[in-house]
């Protein structure tokens, strides 16, 4: 289950936020803008989702700070006009506001994939055992084919020359 950090000054707008994510499946942690530092060092979260209303200059500050504390994580930067107001802040995705949780859940799970649903590593593994796998049996197929077509090849010799021999019997 992904954990995320929503760092947002608004309350009421946090809390419907972090249920909206946890009815989804999403580990949520909610720390007060002047409080992430502290929500970081304790509980280090996958993703970040900032909903800020501060100019870019300091988005891009607090970002980098975020990202100094948290490396690992992804980061979301929520804003009315997301994409003009967050170019080259940092952040790993965009969303613009007003939003729709299940769009913010899709973009979580982008960043972070299930451990349940194997990776694109274990796929192609899973498929090359299943290939050489399968590649086996066409072996040994068309060998129990090979071997039966001789026997029939064989067994239609062993017939002709019965039939020749009979024909020039008589």
């Amino acid at each position: 289950m992904p954990r995320v950090l929503i760092v947002q000054h608004d309350q009421p707008a946090v809390r419907l936020l972090a249920w909206g994510l946890s009815q989804e499946g999403i580990e949520t942690l909610v720390a007060p803008g002047d409080d992430a530092p502290e929500h970081l060092a304790a509980q280090p979260p996958d993703v970040i989702v900032m909903n800020t209303n501060i100019d870019a200059e300091h988005k891009r500050t607090v970002i980098s700070a975020l990202r100094m504390l948290a490396p690992a994580a992804s980061i979301i930067d929520l804003a009315p006009d997301a994409e003009a107001a967050g170019r080259n802040t940092g952040a790993d995705i965009y969303l613009n506001e007003p939003f729709r949780v299940d769009d913010l859940v899709a973009r979580i799970r982008d960043l972070v994939p299930d451990p349940s649903v194997p990776s694109g590593g274990e796929l192609l593994r899973e498929r090359s055992r299943r290939a050489r796998s399968d590649a086996a049996e066409t072996r040994r197929r068309y060998a129990d084919a090979h071997s039966r077509t001789a026997e029939t090849l064989r067994r239609a010799r062993e017939i002709w020359a019965v039939i020749r021999a009979s024909a020039s019997e008589h």
